[in-house]
């Protein structure tokens, strides 16, 4: 193996490792607005129910069964309203407060989809050796919504999708805390559900309502 396919070897395994170590850590979701109630005196919030407000019941459940799991995972003790309602039953602030109260729950997360928008981003062109073709330009090139252009680099269309999430004291029914939050959208709705908690997690963790 001659010293230039060597070379173009190592890169391309180089990029893998990295490409696979940045995956693997980054989250597909940003939090564009999160804010605490600033009267909120009650603590640490030890018990939450999940409500996922769709009128797709197989998104509601799969939203509400993995964000809670994933809560369970920060050591928070978290349940899919589906626990306690039928699916026939209509959802309402009286019926959620009553169950809640039933089963010692203390707080309720209300996320609704406020909408889903495009986002076209534009990226340089990648390594370029001078006086020879580009040896990679990037793994987007697998992408089959990347439109590439030789001169200026290449496009990527994604779909964003904005949520919004309300955390109620039950008792008092007032808010305490809420987040608008934007993902690129997933073709999982439990790969996208887990971007969400762990973005709205560390936010809540920060602002010291869960432990």
């Amino acid at each position: 193996m001659n010293t230039q396919i060597k070379k173009t070897v190592w890169i391309v395994v180089i990029l893998i490792v990295t490409f696979l170590v940045l995956s693997s850590c980054s989250s597909d979701t940003k939090l564009i607005s999160a804010s605490k109630e600033p009267e909120y005196s009650g603590g640490y919030i030890d018990s939450i129910m999940i409500v996922g407000v769709s009128d797709n019941f197989e998104d509601r459940r799969l939203f509400e069964d993995t964000f809670s799991r994933c809560l369970k995972g920060q050591g928070v003790t978290a349940y899919s309203s589906l626990e306690f309602l039928s699916v026939n039953q209509e959802l309402s602030k009286e019926l959620v407060k009553k169950l809640a109260d039933e089963n010692g729950i203390r707080s309720v997360l209300v996320t609704r989809l406020v909408g889903v928008d495009k986002k076209v981003d534009h990226y340089r062109s990648g390594f370029r050796k001078k006086g020879s073709v580009s040896i990679y330009h990037s793994f987007d090139d697998l992408n089959p919504k990347v439109k590439r252009d030789a001169k200026s680099g290449y496009y990527i269309e994604r779909e964003i999708v904005r949520l919004e999430s309300n955390l109620y004291d039950v008792s008092s029914e007032k808010q305490i805390w809420s987040a608008q939050s934007d993902s690129i959208a997933s073709e999982s709705v439990k790969n996208l559900t887990k971007s969400v908690c762990q973005a709205m997690v560390k936010n809540m963790r920060k602002n010291n309502l869960i432990r």
